[in-house]
C-alpha cells in the first residue's frame, strides 16, 4: 500500500515537473516574440523617422514640375512688366516664384534684397543626396531657373538705382552657378555697374574682368577695363601715399625722443615697381 502512494506520489512530482517546464517554454516563447515584436517596432520607428527627415530636407525646396511650371509663369509675368517699365510689379513677381521654389515668406524674400545666406549649394547636395536619380533633373532646373530670377529682379534694382540690392542679387545668382555663359555675363555685368556707382573700382574691375574670360568680344567690358585701371591705379597710389603720411607721422613721435626726424630719411620712390627704399641722411 505504501509503496502504491509512493508511486503515485512520484508521478504527481514528473507531471508537475513536466508542466512547470511546459510553462517556463510558454514564458520564453513569449518572451522571444515580444523581443521580436519590439524590435520591429524600433526599426518601423527608425524608418518613420528617415522618412520624416526626408520630408522635411525635401520640404525645404519644392523642386517638382508643377512648381517650375507656375514659378516660370511668374516670371513671364514679371518680364512683361519690366518691358512695360513697372518695376516695381515685376519686384513683385519674381518675389514670388522666388518664395515659392524656396518656400520663403514672399516678405523675407523682399526685404533682405536676395542677400541669400543660406548655403546654397549645401542645402541643394542635401536634397540630391535624398532624392532619387530621376528627380535630380528638377533639382538642377530649380537652380537654374534661381539663378535667373535674381539676375532679373536685380535688373529691377539696377534701374532704379538700388545699388546695394544688386550687388546682393547678383551675388546670389553666381552661388548657384548657372550654366549659360550669357546669363554669367548679364550678372557680372550688372553687378560690376552697381559697384562702379558705389565707387567700388577695384571689385567693378574684376568682375569687367570676369566678363571677358566668358566673352573676349564684350565691347563694354574692354571699355570698362580701360577707364577703370587708371582709376584704380590712381586710388592705390593715393592709398600708399596716405599710408605713408601715416608712417611718417608715427616715425616723427617716436623719432623725436632721440633728436631725430623722419626728415633725417629719404624714401626714394622706384618708378618701376612703385614700392620705396629709404636712405639715411644727417
Amino acid at each position: 500500500m505504501e509503496e502504491t502512494i509512493k508511486q503515485f506520489s512520484n508521478l504527481d512530482t514528473k507531471q508537475e515537473e513536466k508542466e512547470e517546464k511546459e510553462i517556463t517554454t510558454e514564458t520564453d516563447n513569449s518572451k522571444e516574440n515580444n523581443d521580436q515584436e519590439n524590435d520591429n517596432d524600433d526599426i518601423d520607428r527608425s524608418k518613420d523617422k528617415e522618412k520624416l527627415k526626408e520630408v522635411t530636407l525635401k520640404d525645404k525646396y519644392k523642386t517638382n514640375q508643377d512648381d517650375l511650371t507656375e514659378s516660370n509663369n511668374l516670371k513671364t509675368f514679371g518680364n512683361r512688366a519690366y518691358t512695360d517699365k513697372d518695376y516695381t510689379l515685376a519686384i513683385k513677381y519674381y518675389n514670388e516664384a522666388i518664395s515659392l521654389l524656396k518656400k520663403e515668406d514672399i516678405g523675407d524674400t523682399a526685404a533682405d534684397g536676395g542677400d541669400d545666406t543660406d548655403t546654397t549649394k549645401t542645402a541643394t547636395k542635401k536634397i540630391i543626396e535624398i532624392r532619387e536619380i530621376d528627380e535630380e533633373k528638377d533639382i538642377l532646373n530649380c537652380s537654374e531657373e534661381l539663378a535667373v530670377l535674381y539676375s532679373n529682379r536685380s535688373a529691377c534694382y539696377l534701374i532704379t538705382g538700388k545699388h546695394e540690392l544688386v550687388l546682393a542679387d547678383c551675388t546670389t545668382a553666381l552661388q548657384y552657378e548657372p550654366t549659360p555663359a550669357n546669363i554669367r555675363v548679364k550678372i557680372y555685368h550688372r553687378r560690376a555697374q552697381s559697384r562702379e556707382a558705389l565707387e567700388k573700382h577695384r571689385e567693378a574691375l574684376e568682375d569687367y574682368q570676369e566678363i571677358l574670360k566668358l566673352d573676349a568680344k564684350f565691347s563694354q567690358a574692354h571699355q570698362a577695363v580701360k577707364r577703370l585701371q587708371p582709376i584704380v591705379k590712381a586710388k592705390e597710389e593715393q592709398e600708399r601715399e596716405e599710408m605713408m603720411g601715416k608712417l611718417k607721422d608715427l616715425g616723427n613721435m617716436v623719432l623725436g625722443k632721440f633728436g631725430l626726424s623722419t626728415d633725417n630719411f629719404q624714401f626714394v620712390k622706384d618708378p618701376s615697381s612703385g614700392g620705396y627704399s629709404v636712405n639715411f641722411k644727417r
